[in-house]
């Protein structure tokens, strides 16, 4: 193959990364805001301090993005959260366009094991 082949296929295969790379970048930007209202507009009301938590003044801890796709078909987008309420407690946070949003609290010890050295005790 001579240098100009080479440089074509070189070409082509970057055009298409990038191609690639922004597809999904749009279909998180499309998603994104959603999924970061629902967090924020999260509040869970407790009698028990250690139990309530509101989305806009929870401390992020961890958080993963992902788009299911099959076969290059989009099947949706998901955020997931580890959060930290301001009693030091532990609230595990998932969305998926296609459904409700979850929040569910994580026990300590649970806490701890998910999050290796990111995790901070109470």
């Amino acid at each position: 193959m001579d240098t100009t082949g080479v440089v074509f296929s070189v070409l082509i295969t970057s055009g298409l990364l990038v191609y690639l790379f922004s597809k999904d970048r749009r279909y998180k930007e499309t998603y994104r805001p959603s999924a970061l209202e629902a967090f924020n507009a999260l509040s869970l009301a407790s009698d028990n301090p250690l139990f309530q938590f509101e989305g806009k003044a929870a401390q992020i801890v961890e958080e993963k993005e992902v788009i299911e796709q099959m076969k290059g078909v989009y099947l949706a987008y998901t955020l997931t959260r580890i959060a930290r309420n301001s009693s030091g407690e532990y609230f595990w946070f998932y969305f998926r366009a296609d459904s409700a949003p979850v929040l569910k609290h994580i026990e300590q010890s649970r806490a701890k094991v998910l999050l290796k050295r990111k995790y901070l005790a109470p």
